[in-house]
């Protein structure tokens, strides 16, 4: 069977620390007549860019410092079907590439992501913790949910226009579709570098509280995570009793979260865990 072409989507504000890992791993074995990887650089005044120049991908450079700038015009560059869109610190394979790719070209499936695998090794117990309940949820049986990556086929892509002007951009894809439109690739894997302290862990899921909150108030008719959701996560934990005392960690990131997100509103620019960076890619 022959492989369909594909074009992976990477928006990168000053990521001079881990675009050379990621590209490194994303490139090896690639066919770049088949795949065309695009560096949406925005607002960077590090060497991203110049790092990136290095392997076979396009390099756009905008000027803004906007994530939403970066894909909406990496996107009008993009070429093919599939279409991946990743954060610049996910490392990502070509075997996963392939895999996800299959899962599109299977009638009926629109949106695809890869499972999530975190090194939490350096990271505080804490954030072990959190991390060890949060993946209880239900919302990863259906992926594009923390993983950094997420996949549309062409018919998918179709359901939107431009990526509009928000956060949470992963959550606006993700409600695009009914739960048996997309899917979670178990072949396929993202590997990602949580936070090492509970302080950056903070900063990370206010910013995503605040970016629900953002999609809900620009987007009320996108239906939120339903009853049944959180009720079969809490069902699961139930069954869980090695993991109730690491709850008390994930309930307490999970309130902290919301009273700072109610505080003070986004600003709005590119955020970040400097952290995770500094270990993942020493």
């Amino acid at each position: 069977m022959s492989l369909s072409p594909v074009s992976i989507i990477i928006p990168a504000h000053n990521e001079e620390s881990c675009i050379r890992d990621t590209l490194e791993t994303l490139t090896e074995g690639m066919d770049p007549e088949r795949v065309q990887v695009l560096v949406s650089c925005n607002g960077c005044n590090d060497n991203t860019a110049q790092i990136a120049r290095q392997y076979p991908v396009q390099v756009l450079d905008i000027a803004e410092a906007s994530k939403i700038a970066a894909l909406n015009e990496a996107d009008k560059c993009a070429q093919y079907f599939p279409r991946i869109y990743m954060d610049a610190d996910v490392l990502l394979t070509q075997a996963s590439v392939e895999v996800i790719c299959q899962a599109l070209n299977k009638g009926g499936i629109f949106a695809a992501s890869p499972q999530a695998h975190y090194v939490l090794e350096s990271s505080s117990w804490a954030v072990r913790a959190f991390y060890e309940v949060w993946m209880l949820h239900p919302v990863f049986d259906t992926g594009m949910v923390g993983c950094g990556v997420y996949a549309l086929s062409q018919e998918g892509r179709a359901r939107f226009e431009e990526f509009p002007n928000i956060t949470a951009d992963d959550c606006f894809v993700r409600s695009q579709f009914a739960e048996h439109e997309r899917v979670m690739v178990r072949e396929a894997q993202a590997t990602l570098f949580p936070p090492l302290t509970l302080k950056q862990l903070f900063a990370i899921k206010t910013r995503s509280r605040r970016g629900t909150a953002e999609l809900k108030q620009k987007f009320p008719d996108l239906k939120p995570t339903s009853s049944k959701s959180r009720f079969l996560f809490w069902q699961r934990l139930f069954k869980r009793p090695e993991l109730w005392l690491k709850a008390m960690a994930y309930i307490y990131v999970v309130l902290e979260a919301s009273r700072r997100s109610k505080q003070s509103p986004s600003s709005g620019q590119w955020e970040k865990d400097l952290s995770s960076r500094e270990r993942a890619h020493c």
